[in-house]
């Protein structure tokens, strides 16, 4: 009896797992790999340019998302991952970084966050406009840099 159980939780457990996507990604912020995010979401721009939140997990090495919410993430040209993480300190800093479709389809991508007024970034790197940081990516065969301080 308890085998039958165990099965058919596992079985369960399979049939939800198919309706999951993957993302292999890694989030770093000023160096540090993140652990855990707060509110993550994708937000995308439907017909009409209605926002539409698609939720999402995250785990270091990856983000998961509803299956069918895949499929309409690869029907968009660009759509924006947008998350909050706890600040040293005790603030809540959110953070919003531009993504493509091409990312759907890439073995993995680094996504490195740099608050331009943490004091090892402030005279490097100009923020995005409006924000108080700046974010560059890595992938297979390529990367995304932004311009530097001189």
């Amino acid at each position: 009896m308890k085998l039958a159980l165990i099965l058919i939780m596992f079985y369960v457990g399979e049939l939800k797992g198919q309706n999951i996507a993957r993302i292999n990604a890694i989030i770093c912020l000023d160096g540090e790999i993140v652990k855990k995010i707060y509110s993550p979401k994708l937000e995308v721009l439907d017909k009409g340019d209605l926002k539409r939140d698609i939720g999402l997990g995250y785990f270091p090495g990856n983000i998961s998302i509803d299956s069918n919410d895949y499929r309409l993430l690869k029907s968009k040209d660009s759509f924006s991952l947008i998350f909050s993480m706890q600040a040293i300190g005790g603030g809540v800093q959110n953070y919003e970084v531009e993504a493509g479709k091409d990312w759907l389809n890439l073995d993995y991508i680094i996504v490195n966050i740099y608050n331009t007024d943490n004091k090892k970034y402030k005279n490097k790197l100009y923020p995005l406009p409006g924000r108080k940081y700046t974010y560059e990516l890595e992938y297979p065969g390529g990367q995304m840099l932004r311009p530097r301080r001189k």
